[in-house]
């Protein structure tokens, strides 16, 4: 996204507004020093998987925005990267984004809501945002939980 170094992309700067963060003792940030690919000798991908992993058990990552195909590759039946929407959101807020909710599928059949495509939200249509299909869910180690689901009611202006 344009302006992401200065934090003066339109994402940052209105969910910041949204949260009523100041910029200065509370602050939003997106990183986007990170690359995830296929490739078996991709050291970026490698060493950005390395360092997802690292942060999500430290709790120094609340959301994770990423193209479709890679929303739910740090998930798995035993160990969930995602937080389930289902336990987050109201009936009625679910209900608002249905058509948005990526499913993970347990190997039993089990669906459980783990992330949201934000590809018809103002977050795509309305920036330079260039994810082709970005996708977001709240990591289950989250330090700032409530701020990493106030980040979907902003995209969906719930």
């Amino acid at each position: 996204i344009t302006g992401i170094d200065t934090k003066s992309d339109p994402i940052t700067k209105g969910f910041s507004e949204y949260i009523g963060a100041d910029g200065k003792k509370d602050r939003v940030i997106i990183d986007n020093n990170f690359s995830l690919g296929t490739a078996a000798d991709d050291r970026d991908s490698y060493y950005s998987v390395e360092k997802l992993t690292y942060m999500a058990a430290s709790g120094e990552i609340d959301g994770f925005m990423t193209e479709y195909e890679y929303i739910l590759s740090f998930s798995n039946d035993t160990e969930m990267f995602l937080a389930d929407l289902s336990t987050v959101f109201t009936p009625q807020e679910l209900s608002k984004i249905s058509d948005s909710i990526i499913y993970y599928t347990k190997a039993d059949g089990t669906k459980i809501p783990a992330a949201v495509d934000l590809s018809k939200t103002w977050m795509k249509t309305d920036t330079d945002l260039y994810y082709t299909r970005p996708c977001y869910g709240i990591v289950v180690t989250a330090s700032n939980f409530d701020n990493a689901a106030a980040f979907i009611r902003y995209a969906f202006g719930l």
